[in-house]
């Protein structure tokens, strides 16, 4: 998929449960999770990626951050989905955009992960200014 296409943040739990029944009756979806490269790529058909959609989703449910962050190009006929995870996504003050946790979308993201180099994880606000007043 293209960065460069809007995507829909689903603001209820609802909307995600009807997005995980939408999921379940499409496929194949290849989930991965960005900047991990071509080794987390794996496929799963419709049963298992709303499975997948669904186990992370209480996840985010169950945790203290808040609620985590659902995106959807065309929520009427999904194609590519992006979550990301409340404990990953910083303060709402951070000047740049959080990597999704996980993705999922029904095009091969082979060839586009391959040319992408993995990403360089950096320590957050938080720890470089500890590490300045140490």
């Amino acid at each position: 998929m293209s960065e460069s296409r809007p995507l829909t943040g689903l603001l209820t739990w609802e909307r995600v449960d009807a997005l995980i029944a939408m999921v379940r009756a499409t496929g194949p979806w290849y989930i991965h999770a960005p900047g991990e490269g071509l080794a987390s790529v794996f496929s799963a058909d419709g049963e298992a990626a709303a499975d997948f959609l669904a186990a992370r989703t209480e996840e985010i449910k169950s945790r203290r951050q808040g609620a985590g962050w659902i995106y959807v190009h065309t929520p009427d006929a999904p194609t590519w989905i992006k979550i990301y995870d409340p404990a990953k996504c910083g303060g709402s003050c951070s000047t740049t955009t959080p990597a999704a946790w996980w993705e999922m979308e029904v095009n091969d993201p082979w060839e586009r992960l391959a040319e992408q180099a993995p990403c360089e994880r950096k320590p957050g606000f938080l720890a470089r200014w500890r590490k300045k007043t140490q």
